[in-house]
This record gives structure tokens, C-alpha cells and sequence, in this order.
């Protein structure tokens, strides 16, 4: 920003013009041109997916004919509907919903209008986010080692994702090396453990981290999954700057970025042209996800 009169601060030419290139973008081209970053940079790693279905998704942002065909989105849609059903146990929850999203895409090159392309698009990423948070809140207040918090107390001792997020709190290096091997040597078939049973190192500070992680993560996707459901304006922003928090702050702790990033285009599809900071926070989260990935815990000190 600069001033013009030594008082009064404007807009930048060139950032004036950014924004205004972006708030001329519409809805299904947003959704797109996102939808086709993720499926390179956080799709699937099976080579029909990542090499067929990546050279198409390359060639659409590149040249925009392709990205609007039908044949581009029914391409990538089959292509991760066959790596999905050959491979769908070990599938993260998130290829699932990134396979629904790109048959919506496709639906929705085929209506008549824009403004019904737009419609299928929104309906349906309002759908799928209110799905996501509710269903996923329901599974987990019917399971009794969620809501005890013994799930994310093991979660924060065994996965190395949480480790340096757990030793910015102070909490020793040494409980975290010792739980992993533990639970490595469980899961290995060269040992053998009596009961397949060992007794993981704790403290009642981990105990407690991992009872608030648990109900904060509760509690937050209910109040997300109902609020965005709603088009009331007032409780969707509500809805929207609670899902904001959610996707800075979690993906930072475990970065699942590509869920973080299907997250951010369903959200964006909803906001961009009625609630323009909304959406400029959604687009801001892209990079910020991406800059999560950095290995940051490595060079947190052990205490």
C-alpha cells in the first residue's frame, strides 16, 4: 500500500488489479483450477493417477479449452474411481472425497447454463462439508477409546507428525523416540511380544493433551458441520471463520495437506463472490498449507 496525499493509504496499482482479476473469476472456474492443483500436487501416487491423470490436469491449467471439457473431468473422475477400487483400503478418507468431487465436476460441465454449473457445484460442496464434519463427529462420539481420549493420547506418542508440535509445549523428545519404537515393535512380525501388549511411557500432561485435542476436535466439527450446512448469513460466516481456524491451526499440528486442501476448495466455491475476505483467507490458506509441509519439527529443541 502507499499515499497518495502523505495521509490517506490505497490500494497498489498492481495489487488492485490482482484482487480485481480474482473477483471477476467465477465460481466453477475456481473450482477447476484448484481441483486440478490438488489432483497434482496431493492425488493419488498410483501411476495411472499420477502420470496419466497429472498430464491432464498440467495440460488444463495450461490451456483453458481443457480445463472446461467434459472429457477432462470425466477422465480424471474414471481414472480415480479404478486406482480407488483397486486400492481402497489403505485410501486416506480424503482420496474418497477428492473422487466424489471430481465426478461433481464433471456433472457439472454438463448443465446447460453457467449459472446451473454453479449451482451443482455449490450444492454440492455444501453437502459435502456438512457431511464430512457431522458424519465424522458421529463416528467418533460412538466410539468409547475416542471420547475416553485414549485415541489421540496414543496418536500424540506414536505419530511422528505430532511429535514436534508436542515439544513446542515442552513436553521431553525421549517419551515420543521410546513410544514409536514400542509401537514398531508391536506391529513388526520379527518380534515377538507377549499378548502382542507393551506399556507406552506417558505423563499426565500428555493424558491431558490428548482429552483437550479430542473434544476441541469434536466439538469444533459439529459446530462447522452445522453451521456451514445453514444459509443464514450470519451463522455461515460464523461457520466459515470457525472452519478457517480449523484448517490453519490443524494442518499445521498434522499436515494433511491434501485434506487441507479439499477442504479450502469446497469451502472457497461457497464464499468467493459473497463473502470477498472470506475467500481471500480460503486462497491465502494454499500456500500456508503448502508451507506447513516444511520439516519444521526437526529443529524444535528436546527438552
Amino acid at each position: 500500500m502507499r499515499a497518495t496525499d502523505g495521509s490517506r493509504p490505497v490500494i497498489a496499482p498492481a495489487t488492485h488489479a490482482a484482487l480485481d482479476f480474482w473477483r471477476r473469476q467465477t465460481v466453477v472456474e475456481i473450482a477447476f483450477v484448484f481441483t486440478l492443483f490438488l489432483v497434482i500436487l496431493h492425488g493419488f501416487r498410483q501411476w495411472p493417477f499420477q502420470y496419466v491423470g497429472g498430464t491432464i490436469a498440467v495440460a488444463g491449467l495450461l490451456y483453458g479449452p481443457i480445463r472446461r471439457a467434459k472429457s477432462t473431468w470425466l477422465a480424471l473422475a474414471v481414472i480415480g474411481t479404478v486406482v480407488l477400487a483397486h486400492n481402497w483400503h489403505p485410501v486416506d478418507n480424503h482420496k474418497f472425497l477428492l473422487v466424489y468431487w471430481l465426478w461433481v465436476l464433471f456433472l457439472s460441465t454438463l448443465a446447460p447454463t453457467e449459472k446451473a454449473a454453479e449451482g451443482i457445484v455449490q450444492f454440492n460442496a455444501r453437502f459435502f462439508l456438512a457431511f464430512v464434519f457431522l458424519a465424522a463427529s458421529a463416528q467418533k462420539l460412538a466410539s468409547s477409546s475416542y471420547v475416553d481420549g485414549s485415541f489421540f493420547e496414543l496418536t500424540v506418542l506414536t505419530d511422528p507428525r505430532f511429535e514436534g508440535f508436542m515439544k513446542l509445549f515442552g513436553f521431553p523428545a525421549d517419551i515420543f523416540s521410546l513410544s514409536d519404537h514400542l509401537h514398531g515393535l508391536v506391529r513388526s512380525p520379527l518380534h515377538s511380544i507377549e499378548n502382542h501388549t507393551v506399556l507406552l511411557p506417558t505423563d499426565p500432561g500428555i493424558a491431558l493433551a490428548g482429552t483437550l485435542i479430542t473434544w476441541w476436535d469434536v466439538l469444533v466439527q459439529i459446530a462447522i458441520g452445522a453451521m456451514v450446512a445453514t444459509t443464514n448469513r450470519k451463522i455461515e460466516i460464523a461457520g466459515h471463520v470457525l472452519l478457517l481456524v480449523f484448517i490453519y491451526t490443524t494442518y499445521f499440528a498434522a499436515p494433511v495437506i491434501g485434506f487441507g486442501w479439499t477442504l479450502s476448495i469446497l469451502a472457497l466455491v461457497l464464499v468467493h463472490g459473497r463473502y470477498p475476505r472470506l475467500s481471500l483467507w480460503y486462497l491465502l490458506s494454499f500456500p500456508v498449507l503448502e508451507l506447513y509441509q516444511v520439516p519444521w519439527q526437526q529443529y524444535v529443541p528436546d527438552f
